[in-house]
């Protein structure tokens, strides 16, 4: 869509004092600018062995040639279009402007399909940008780009997703104290993430926020689940050494720990599966926004619960080398030759490995004493407590009782707020107030904010507002008007700088009622979070009614800002025609109303195709002619035997209200 700028138009701007003076109705003009410019098939001739087309060609090509139409001929001559109006080609009577840094520019906004991603529209929006050559003196400015948003908070999700694995690596070499243990789980970890990407791909399910972040909740249940089957090995290892009994080997002790954990592994995985599966066929809005999640904590937990079973066992078995598979081999071989210097590299690798694993137990031995002190303790404490189940029961109750009435009183909220460094502040004036006046008014509260070093770049919009920032749809009107700021990064926080930008736009005089509000783009459009509506009858009473309101809402607390509908209504002009005037002198209403519309809003009565566009063709009165009720009550709407018949002579006019919408 296209916001701001200026479009063409071929203008008829007609001379009523002309018009009156020949007798001439504005229907007149517009009837001959339909017959005359028209080119139009003539059906086809076949003479001899050849078939022509028939075209008549009397189009015209530029306004002059408009203007030489005849709108009627006789004994006194001719009478052309310019001689009862003046044909130009003018800009298109704007409303609405688009403003960058105070500069008139012309706003692009680029809507994605519905099934599009949009981070990869806006990669080829932008590829397409740094294709074109502007002239000197233009430039192309990206005031508001989602995906940005988006691919940063997908790059942060991966960001933490591949430290926090780093950091379980860490804390497991830290507390089990077991390189091998730890190897074989930062090797599971990668692998179970990538066995989830089948399943999310073939349900289509694609990276972003919420899938990442279940691949990060998944991350956590790999770990837990691969330390509980390596637990019970070194378990099963620990007993077998203690027995007399034949030396066990790695590849049994692994199998007998894993077959005898495997089913409380498969339970526990399974409760988790059973409580985030179904989120993903909530229905609605949320059931969109956690669906992505839902299967992505699913998929990621089953494929950690696989990896647990079956990779980290045969890895923790790699080493065992029983008599019986022995085999003589030669001591010497190419091959051999070949994997000495990889064998040199992974010895290294060990090697700096069980140095850092050294290092790291010389490190925390502070807080590995504590932690032996607290296994020491542990046991009396859980003794202690089994000794007196009444009392750790009633604690918990208290507990229970304490935080239940909390929770019910904690806020609820569909999405939470996202900083994303970027507000808009939409002024609405009072009905009816020109465009001019609007301009000016936010012209001025740019000049506010404009030498501010938080602002790094304002924008502003005059004629429509945004229902929810840039993901809302329009609304358009005269008094509307919206500004939007994009905050660069500093230590004072986005709501502390926001609020002294808006104190700064408070100070600004503006005309009239004039009502400021501050809001953030959203992702996700809604309406006010409140909506009070008021039904009757009467509009006039129903409207006092909400007036009565307006003052105890604003005594809520947490109700910073009210904003009542226009319960003024819209200015307007009103035209009641008399049925018997108009009767009299042989018009209709439809013929009436039509020279209204004609004079003020105008008609386009054809089209002229140009050499570079088709523009229209409108015919209207000039402006000093329809800017005041004065000049409505004077427009000519007929003719009563030759003389012209204004509208205040066949309908009574004069000002009012009427509702600003139904």
């Amino acid at each position: 869509q296209l916001h701001g700028g200026e479009l063409e138009e071929v203008l008829v701007e007609l001379d009523p004092q002309r018009l009156a003076a020949l007798g001439l109705g504005g229907d007149e003009v517009v009837a001959a600018l339909q017959r005359d410019n028209v080119n139009a098939p003539g059906g086809a001739v076949d003479e001899r062995d050849d078939h022509y087309l028939v075209r008549t060609l009397h189009e015209a090509r530029t306004p002059e040639q408009l203007g030489a139409i005849i709108v009627r001929s006789g004994a006194g001559g001719e009478l052309h279009v310019r001689d009862v109006a003046k044909v130009r080609r003018t800009p298109v009577e704007r409303q609405e402007l688009s403003l960058v840094g105070g500069r008139e520019s012309v706003e692009l906004a680029v809507y994605r399909e519905g099934d599009a991603n949009l981070v990869a529209v806006a990669d080829a929006v932008r590829t397409g940008m740094a294709r074109l050559k502007l002239p000197a003196g233009q430039e192309i400015v990206v005031l508001s780009n989602h995906a940005e948003f988006i691919q940063s908070s997908i790059d942060e999700v991966v960001e933490n997703t591949l430290l926090g694995g780093a950091l379980a690596v860490l804390v497991l070499l830290f507390f089990l104290r077991d390189l091998r243990a730890t190897v074989v789980i930062a090797v599971a970890i990668p692998i179970s993430l990538l066995a989830t990407f089948v399943p999310l791909q073939a349900l289509d399910v694609s990276l972003n926020v919420m899938s990442l972040g279940g691949l990060a909740l998944g991350v956590g249940m790999l770990v837990d689940n691969s330390i509980v089957v390596l637990e019970v090995i070194a378990r099963v290892a620990a007993e077998r050494a203690g027995t007399s009994g034949p030396k066990a080997s790695r590849r049994a002790i692994a199998i007998d720990g894993t077959v005898e954990v495997a089913a409380s592994v498969v339970a526990s995985t399974l409760t988790t599966v059973a409580v985030f599966l179904p989120m993903a066929f909530v229905e609605g809005i949320a059931g969109q926004l956690v669906r992505d999640l839902s299967l992505a904590v699913s998929f990621s937990i089953t494929s950690s619960m696989l990896v647990s079973l079956t990779l980290v066992p045969v890895l923790q078995a790699v080493g065992d080398h029983d008599d019986e598979f022995v085999e003589e081999r030669p001591t010497r071989s190419v091959f051999a030759l070949i994997a000495i210097p990889f064998a040199l590299i992974v010895r290294a690798i060990a090697l700096v490995v069980r140095g850092a694993s050294r290092l790291l137990g010389l490190l925390a031995r502070p807080f590995t004493a504590s932690w032996d002190a607290l296994e020491r303790t542990y046991p009396a404490v859980v003794e202690a407590a089994t000794r007196r189940p009444g009392l750790v029961l009633m604690l918990s109750l208290g507990i229970c009782v304490i935080a239940v009435p909390r929770a019910e009183r904690h806020g609820r909220t569909l999405v939470p707020e996202l900083a994303q460094r970027e507000f808009w502040v939409q002024i609405e004036l009072p009905q009816g107030t020109a465009l001019r006046r609007t301009d000016e008014a936010v012209r001025a509260l740019g000049r506010a904010i404009e030498d501010d070093p938080a602002a790094s770049l304002h924008y502003a919009r005059i004629g429509s507002i945004t229902q929810a920032g840039s993901a809302g749809g329009s609304v358009t009107g005269s008094h509307f008007g919206q500004i939007d700021v994009r905050l660069v990064a500093s230590e004072e926080g986005s709501a502390a700088v926001e609020q002294r930008l808006l104190a700064r736009m408070r100070e600004v005089p503006l005309p009239g009622r004039a009502l400021l509000r501050l809001g953030h783009p959203t992702l996700v459009a809604f309406g006010p979070p409140i909506e009070v509506q008021v039904f009757g009858e009467d509009p006039a009473r129903t409207a006092a009614v909400a007036r009565a309101m307006l003052p105890e809402l604003r005594a809520i607390e947490g109700l910073p800002e009210v904003v009542p509908d226009d319960l003024e209504g819209r200015p307007e002009v009103r035209v009641r025609f008399d049925r018997e005037r108009l009767g009299r002198i042989g018009l209709g209403v439809d013929t009436a109303a039509l020279a209204v519309q004609r004079a003020i809003q105008g008609e386009v009565a054809t089209t002229l195709h140009a050499t570079d566009r088709q523009l229209d063709v409108r015919v209207r009165l000039p402006l000093a002619d329809r800017s005041s009720v004065d000049d409505v009550a004077a427009i000519q709407v007929g003719l009563a035997g030759g003389v012209p018949v204004r509208l205040d002579a066949v309908a009574e006019v004069g000002p009012g209200h009427g509702p600003a919408e139904i």
